[in-house]
């Protein structure tokens, strides 16, 4: 591997009772540490957030590289053969549960102005569920709530629970992808002037365990 001076530590660390090398890099907005084992020719990245380092598919004695990787990741463009590429598993990694919703959505910032009307059912706590109207403007937003009533989207806007409305809030979701489920309802421009609202480039995404 070749070691950029300054950027990594090399140092031995037991894992699973086995005698690990592993590598830190700790260069400005980029956290990574790898453990590597010769007898198993492959490569574990622990941890990592930024880029991909090119150096990490170069080690020579490597024939696997094993990375827990968002769902929208860029290994699929980066590869020259996408077939190398395996996915192990597929984990949930965090659940966001709306409480307060009209907080919840003037808290938050926004993609691209506009306003849209969301009737909220809460199967488990019906009074914080109920019809509100979200406004964003530059990026900020005003929310509040209308009415304790939820009636789907039979008076307009757009209806959906609140895991639908916790899978989107943080940006990973998307609304159009929800309806085709059968899971979100409204009408297609509704649905289009939500997701334009509530996108997020790149993506969130965490690896941090608590």
């Amino acid at each position: 591997m070749r070691r950029r001076p300054g950027l990594f530590d090399l140092y031995v660390q037991s894992i699973d009772g086995e005698a690990r090398m592993i590598w830190q890099n700790d260069a400005p907005g980029f956290l990574f540490k790898m453990a590597f084992s010769p007898d198993e020719q492959r490569v574990t990245v622990v941890r990592m957030n930024g880029s991909f380092d090119q150096d990490l598919f170069e080690i020579d004695l490597v024939t696997a590289v094993h990375v827990m990787l968002p769902e929208h990741h860029l290994l699929d463009d980066a590869l020259v053969d996408r077939r190398t590429l395996r996915c192990s598993a597929l984990r949930d990694h965090l659940w966001c549960r709306p409480i307060d919703i009209a907080g919840l959505l003037s808290a938050r910032t926004y993609s691209a102005d506009g306003i849209i009307t969301l009737a909220v059912d809460d199967p488990l706590r019906p009074e914080w569920g109920g019809r509100f109207r979200l406004e964003a403007v530059d990026g900020k937003a005003e929310c509040r709530r209308l009415g304790d009533a939820v009636d789907d989207a039979a008076d307009g806007g757009i209806g959906l629970g609140t895991a639908e409305l916790g899978s989107v809030v943080l940006g990973g979701g998307s609304f159009r992808a929800l309806a085709r489920s059968g899971r979100v309802h409204g009408s297609s421009d509704d649905l289009a002037v939500a997701d334009a609202m509530f996108d997020a480039d790149p993506p969130p995404w965490t690896d941090t365990k608590f």
